[in-house]
């Protein structure tokens, strides 16, 4: 259960608070939690706070707190690794522009809907996941429009990017990328930015793929190949380049790479990664020795010979040491037992 109560944060201004839950997806309000006023709840320095798993609960109670809460949504940009649930009361309606990788839904407490909504290519999708129900000692149930829908991850309910246009950077991988021989003078070459335009250009296992995804999930692209050939690292000023860098942008940048780029922990920061298609495992190639003869040396040659003696020499010191500890025992034990026994 839910209460007026927000399990993190401090009161700092009315209207507004950020928790989250445990582990579980499925929650349950309280009736009395939904009350017309949640109390003067707002969310502080919640970002440290917040549980890593289950989905962020964030409370509004007003118009402006409303506002604050998008704003808050779209300034620390949640809704991208786990759900978001923004819970409201309003009689009047406003605009988001939550965006197609954000995962966030809205439950108005005068009707109980909880609604999903998002941008992708100008198109504002609105739609209706479920209705909440009240029972007895104030549990609560919740009833999905299409529940076959609405319980698949946000990939599988996002499928329509509705003809929005995207700029693909590629480099050629042989035999995962090939581009035209010719390519340099025929495609169309950028200045400004050191880019040839190839759409058209390249062939291969990447640029099959892009079209099934450009087919299944609606959109057009560019692909576009840099003259410099950086793929990706990371500069001296700690920002990425070449083709990472391309990628990073938030302005004029691109929205997709579909080439071979490695998989490595310098660019997880700034890039989102796709299931991997192939594994490059790198390896040490050793020249061939077509001399059929034994060699005798061949033991001995990893080492120096000068360590070889050094070796040699502590096992006769050791043996030495071993032969003369050994004698002395012997000599003592049987004194020992001379002594006690008498045999002489």
């Amino acid at each position: 259960m839910l209460t007026s109560n927000p399990a993190l944060g401090t009161i700092q201004s009315p209207g507004l608070a950020a928790f989250g839950i445990g582990k579980s997806r499925q929650v349950a309000f309280a009736k009395e939690t939904m009350s017309s006023d949640f109390g003067p709840c707002k969310l502080s320095p919640i970002k440290k706070k917040l549980v890593p798993k289950g989905p962020t609960i964030i409370i509004a109670t007003d118009h402006e707190s409303i506002a604050e809460a998008l704003t808050f949504i779209d300034k620390e940009n949640l809704g991208t690794s786990k759900p978001v649930i923004l819970i409201y009361k309003s009689n009047s309606t406003f605009s988001t522009s939550f965006r197609i990788d954000q995962e966030v839904f809205m439950i108005n407490t005068n009707t109980w809907e909880m609604r999903e909504s998002y941008v992708v290519n100008g198109q504002h999708m609105d739609l209706l996941v479920g209705n909440y129900t009240w029972h007895l000692a104030s549990r609560a149930s919740f009833l999905y429009k299409d529940e076959n829908h609405w319980m698949r991850a946000l990939g599988k309910r996002r499928t329509d990017l509705f003809g929005q246009h995207l700029s693909v950077m590629t480099d050629e991988d042989y035999p995962y990328t090939t581009l035209d021989p010719d390519f340099e003078s025929k495609a169309v070459f950028h200045e400004k930015n050191g880019t040839y335009e190839l759409t058209g250009f390249v062939t291969g296992l990447y640029q099959e793929i892009l079209d099934l995804l450009a087919k299944e999930l609606n959109f057009t692209y560019t692909l576009y190949k840099r003259q410099d050939r950086v793929w990706g690292a990371i500069g001296e000023d700690g920002k990425p380049e070449g083709i990472l860098g391309d990628l990073w942008k938030e302005e004029n940048g691109a929205d997709l790479v579909a080439a071979a780029f490695g998989m490595i922990l310098l660019r997880a920061p700034y890039v989102q990664y796709l299931p991997p298609i192939s594994d490059y495992k790198p390896g040490l190639f050793i020249k061939r020795q077509f001399k059929e003869a034994f060699n005798w040396y061949l033991y001995v040659q990893p080492f120096h010979a000068d360590l070889w003696i050094g070796v040699f020499a502590v096992s006769i010191v050791i043996a030495f040491w071993f032969s003369c500890i050994s004698g002395v025992m012997n000599k003592k034990q049987a004194s020992f037992y001379n002594s006690r026994y008498n045999f002489n």
